[in-house]
Formats: C-alpha cells, sequence, structure tokens
C-alpha cells in the first residue's frame, strides 16, 4: 500500500494567496506554537489546536482531523450538509479527498491524492 500525498493549504482571512506544506511524517501538529508543523500566529489560535494523523488499516489509510481548541473550535466544512460545523473538544473527522475548514482567522484546505 502507498502512502497518499496530503498537501495542507493555508490562509489568513484578508489574505488571497494559500501557502502548502506537504505532510510527510505520520502525524501533523497545527497550531500557535513554534513546535508545530504549521505554526499560525493568531490570538484565535491555540498553542496545539489540531492535530492531523495517519491511520492505518490492513485494508486502507486514511487521515483524520482532531480538535483540540477549546476556546474556539475547528469549524469543518461538513460536505454530506454543505455547511460548517463546530468540532467538539477531540472530536474527529476522517479526510477525504479535499476538506475544509477553519482555525481561528486561517482557512485550511487538505488535498488527500492517491497514488
Amino acid at each position: 500500500m502507498r502512502r497518499p500525498v496530503v498537501t495542507i493549504h493555508y490562509r489568513q482571512k484578508d489574505s488571497k494567496a494559500y501557502q502548502a506544506v506537504i505532510m510527510t511524517e505520520d502525524t501533523f501538529e497545527i497550531g500557535s506554537e513554534k513546535e508545530n508543523d504549521l505554526v499560525l500566529e493568531s490570538k484565535m489560535v491555540e498553542k496545539q489546536h489540531a492535530i492531523i494523523y495517519e491511520n492505518i488499516t490492513k485494508t486502507r489509510i486514511y487521515y483524520q482531523l482532531v480538535n483540540y481548541g477549546k476556546v474556539n473550535p475547528i469549524q469543518y466544512f461538513n460536505q454530506q450538509t454543505q455547511k460548517y460545523e463546530y468540532l467538539r473538544y477531540k472530536e474527529a473527522v476522517e479526510l477525504d479527498g479535499r476538506d475544509a475548514f477553519y482555525i481561528g482567522d486561517y482557512k485550511i484546505i487538505t488535498s488527500v491524492k492517491r497514488s
């Protein structure tokens, strides 16, 4: 089984241009502290706000986004309802293909490309 390529595109609310980073490890931490893989400099972003992690089963590899924001929870775009929804503390959602969410005043879009 080949590992998919996960790209994280992000931009601050007032910016039009996205920046991108590729997830190279099995976990990817997002927050305001410098130890995170993606550092978002905003008072609305907590020290460790979210983690994306890889799950491997016998039949597939998939990724989950977990909310660790207590004050400003992640707003995740639910593709089934076509609405943004808040994730509760430690709530996880599976990322599939192309997903969008907000952490504070940052919009983040993930893309999972399977080869």
